[in-house]
């Protein structure tokens, strides 16, 4: 108990002291000052790293940055080098990392991850602000597999920066990151210093193949991940986006194809413990699926040729969840096949090929999109936690408790300990597309720990909004 409020009090420090750069596309930038840039590397499992411009090599924390281009599958180029000229001397709080950041490519450079279809790949770019032109903040836009990834990235005089994303290796099994020059600052040459490749431990188990994809969509992970569904696999894990005059259509390995129309927010396997499940949060998708397969939405849960009115052993039914304010709907229409749907109250609705069924309720809380309930947080790991946007909420407040003993009021209007709750006001997160996106780095030291999270809308005043109730809560194991 004592080691769970310690890693409370903790997490409730970095929680405060997170902030998120509109200029990100993907991922994460993170900004320090002299001497504390070391200590927040993430240089943990299967790691390779490279050194630019100086050609020389350099230890960090035990793993080797090469300075030779072709090294551990790492290449990289550019149509200029520039050393340590003169300018302050990088104090990273690690000699060797220092080294790293005292030269780098600038002018177009480039950087070629070889790899296989597929692989995810967890990426750390160092830069450090002073480098090569002192009193200079500079810009550049950064690509990746032909995605713009961050839009005027900016590194400012004087700064350590690391910006972190996830992505898989294309068809071909190459990551390509580009550089290209900014339109703000007082200088648009890109330039870059060193990169982290680290696999990851955690990979998922399953994949989903994107069959086809128009416009803008992308996957989401609980760690920082966000990968463009154009990389033709994705993790069959954590949330889908689709954005306006897109779509995805997307098959799991348990065979079932799930056609995800624009504006639309899916969740994949959205708890650990129900296999063959999506959750809708919004918009519509057409499933073609096995039995017993089900989507969850915030009015009522669907399953796919139900034992109790099984005459087929497949299904294929379009789902559409739609909300205005706190008021939802939700529309199941069966193409073939058999589904029951069932709703928060109990009350189970049977539907047959060509018939249909329209649900409509207030839905006077928001919805959790990451983590997935009984999943789990990274220690050592910078985790994204993302929920729909609550109307006219001024800000939210974070709940946190240990599993035993429960929350004892499902939905409940008020925290049950105020105690554990986190203030998060828009300074802490970023809005996009309906959804909140908060990031934090959590630590490691706490694993095996389970806490239970939920979510309360706030208004101006910081008081929970009158008509609401809190978020179902989602239960989530640190590991480090």
């Amino acid at each position: 108990m004592k080691s769970y409020y310690l890693y409370l009090s903790f997490i409730l420090t970095l929680f405060l002291l997170s902030s998120a750069s509109a200029e990100i596309i993907y991922g994460t930038q993170t900004t320090f000052t002299a001497g504390n840039m070391s200590s927040s590397l993430d240089l943990s499992g299967d790691v390779q790293a490279a050194s630019f411009g100086s050609g020389g090599d350099y230890t960090v924390g035990g793993i080797a940055f090469s300075g030779t281009t072709g090294t551990d599958r790492i290449s990289f180029g550019s149509g200029g080098t520039a050393a340590y000229n003169g300018s302050p001397y990088p104090d990273s709080g690690d000699f060797g990392l220092d080294g790293v950041l005292s030269s780098g490519i600038h002018t177009s450079p480039f950087i070629d991850i070889t790899s296989v279809t597929g692989q995810l790949y967890d990426i750390q770019l160092l830069f450090y602000g002073s480098q090569a032109n002192f009193g200079t903040d500079r810009t550049m836009d950064i690509s990746v597999n032909g995605t713009l990834f961050a839009d005027d990235f900016l590194v400012v005089n004087n700064q350590y920066v690391i910006y972190k994303f996830s992505v898989a290796a294309d068809q071909d099994g190459i990551i390509d990151i580009d550089f290209t020059n900014g339109s703000n600052g007082d200088d648009g040459n890109p330039f870059v210093q060193g990169i982290i490749v680290t696999r990851p431990q955690a990979i998922p188990k399953l994949t989903a193949e994107v069959q086809t994809t128009t416009g803008q969509s992308l996957s989401i992970t609980p760690v920082t991940v966000q990968i463009p569904t154009t990389s033709g696999i994705i993790p069959d894990v954590g949330a889908v986006l689709t954005l306006e005059d897109s779509s995805t259509t997307i098959q799991r390995d348990d065979g079932s194809v799930i056609e995800v129309k624009q504006d639309a927010v899916v969740i994949l396997n959205p708890s650990v413990q129900t296999d063959n499940s999506i959750a809708l949060i919004r918009g519509e998708v057409t499933a073609s699926v096995n039995c017993n397969y089900e989507i969850q939405t915030p009015l009522a849960n669907i399953t796919s040729c139900p034992t109790t009115q099984r005459s087929t052993e497949s299904a294929k039914f379009t789902t559409t969840y739609s909300q205005t304010g706190i008021d939802g709907k939700l529309t199941v229409k069966v193409i073939s096949g058999t589904v029951d749907v069932t709703d928060r109250n109990g009350k189970t609705v049977a539907l047959t090929a060509g018939q249909e069924t329209v649900i409509e309720d207030r839905v006077p809380r928001t919805s959790w999109v990451l983590p997935i309930d009984n999943d789990k947080i990274y220690g050592g790991k910078t985790n994204v936690f993302i929920w729909t946007e609550y109307p006219d909420a001024d800000s939210y407040l974070l709940e946190l408790n240990l599993p035993e003993p429960v929350f004892h009021e499902p939905n409940a209007s008020s925290a049950e300990f105020p105690k554990q709750t986190i203030p998060l006001t828009s300074n802490f997160y970023t809005k996009y597309d309906g959804l909140i996106i908060f990031t934090v780095p959590l630590p490691k030291g706490a694993d095996g720990i389970v806490v239970e999270m939920r979510l309360f809308a706030l208004d101006a005043a910081g008081n929970i909004i009158g008509e609401s109730v809190s978020s179902d809560s989602s239960s989530v194991t640190v590991t480090d």
